[in-house]
């Protein structure tokens, strides 16, 4: 299950930085000020993987990764975070997902895989219902 979320970077960033996010239990611990740009990135990532929770046919399954990626900052959501779980269902017939307050207003999607196995130069079809 790949959720994915895109949401304001400056505004995430700030957020994580925010005394009052921290007092009001928002985030768990202020990122540190002296962080280079790629540190701020993984400081974020790991702590939205900390905070998220993610809930599978009513089961809580832990997200494992968290990829962020930087789109063109005259976007209002200019991040993309994608997130990766993996679980053992063979059907999904329920996602939940609590993202940190931190994140702010946010647009998602969800990403359901159909695997297949594709031989050399075969072609393979998905069907959506």
């Amino acid at each position: 299950m790949w959720p994915t979320v895109r949401t304001n970077a400056t505004h995430l960033l700030s957020a994580f930085r925010s005394e009052p996010a921290w007092l009001f239990g928002d985030i768990d611990a202020l990122m540190p000020e002296d962080l280079t740009a790629e540190e701020q990135i993984d400081y974020v990532k790991s702590a939205l993987q900390k905070t998220t929770t993610l809930v599978i046919n009513k089961q809580k399954i832990p997200v494992e990764t968290v990829s962020y990626t930087s789109h063109s900052e005259a976007l209002p959501h200019d991040a993309e975070l994608v997130l990766q779980s993996r679980h053992t269902f063979a059907h999904v017939d329920e996602v939940t997902l609590s993202l940190s307050k931190a994140l702010g207003s946010v647009h998602t999607s969800f990403v359901k895989p159909q695997y297949q196995r594709v031989g050399a130069g075969e072609s393979a079809t998905v069907k959506y219902k």
